[in-house]
C-alpha cells in the first residue's frame, strides 16, 4: 500500500511539473458565474430615508485578459484583464420608520471593469490571487412596488470599483478552473421615485462565483 502510495505522490508532483514548464505568459479568455448577496441599501431624499432588503441572487460575467506569468518580472507575477458583469436580486422588503412592508420587482447591475491581479504561486497549480478593479456600473432598480404602488422604476451609470480574491488551480496548460469572490461597489445612484422625488442610495454587491480561463 505505501507504494502505490507513493507512486502516486510522484504521479501527481510530475504532472504538476509539467504543467508548470508548459505555463507561458500570453491572453486568455473567462468566465465565472455564481451566488450574489447584496447589502442593505438606506435611501437618501429630501423626503426622508428607507431601506432597500434583496433577496439573494445570481451574477456572472466574461473577462478577456493577459497572464503575465514570469516573462515580465519588472511588473510582476499575475493578470490584467476587462470584465463585463451582470448580477440580478429580488427586492424583498422596504423599511420605512413605519416598519419593513413587502416590496416586488429587482436590482439589476450591468458592470464594464479593468482589474489588476496579482498573483501568488504556490506551487505549480496553485494560484492565490488578490485584485483590485475600477470601471462603470449601470444600476438599474426595476417595476419596484409596495402598498400596490410604483415605488421606483429607474437607473444610473455610476463609477465602480471592486475586490478580488480566489484561488486559481492550473488543470492544463490551457485551462484554469477559478474559485474567487469580488465585493463591489459603487459612488451613489441618483434615481426618481415613482412620486418624482430625486433620491441616492448606497450601493455594495457581494459574490462569490466558480469560473473557467483558457489561455491561448
Amino acid at each position: 500500500m505505501r507504494r502505490y502510495i507513493l507512486i502516486w505522490v510522484a504521479g501527481l508532483l510530475l504532472a504538476g511539473s509539467s504543467v508548470s514548464a508548459m505555463a507561458a505568459s500570453g491572453p486568455y479568455l473567462g468566465g465565472h458565474f455564481g451566488l450574489v448577496m447584496l447589502d442593505d441599501a438606506k435611501n437618501h431624499s429630501d423626503e426622508g430615508s428607507f431601506i432597500f432588503d434583496f433577496e439573494q441572487g445570481l451574477g456572472g460575467g466574461v473577462t478577456l485578459g493577459f497572464d503575465l506569468d514570469d516573462d515580465y518580472p519588472h511588473i510582476g507575477k499575475g493578470r490584467i484583464e476587462v470584465e463585463l458583469g451582470y448580477r440580478q436580486a429580488d427586492l424583498d422588503s422596504v423599511e420605512f420608520d413605519e416598519g419593513p412592508f413587502d416590496a416586488d420587482g429587482d436590482v439589476t447591475v450591468v458592470s464594464a471593469m479593468l482589474n489588476t491581479i496579482a498573483e501568488y504561486r504556490h506551487g505549480p497549480q496553485w494560484r492565490p490571487y488578490l485584485g483590485l478593479g475600477i470601471g462603470a456600473a449601470q444600476v438599474s432598480l426595476n417595476d419596484t412596488t409596495t402598498f400596490g404602488g410604483t415605488l421606483v422604476d429607474d437607473d444610473d451609470l455610476v463609477f465602480a470599483f471592486q475586490v478580488l480574491a480566489g484561488l486559481g488551480v492550473k488543470l492544463s496548460k490551457t485551462l484554469t478552473w477559478d474559485i474567487g469572490y469580488r465585493w463591489l461597489s459603487s459612488t451613489d445612484p441618483e434615481l426618481v421615485d415613482g412620486l418624482g422625488e430625486e433620491f441616492d442610495f448606497d450601493f455594495s454587491a457581494h459574490q462569490l462565483s466558480l469560473g473557467l480561463r483558457f489561455s491561448f
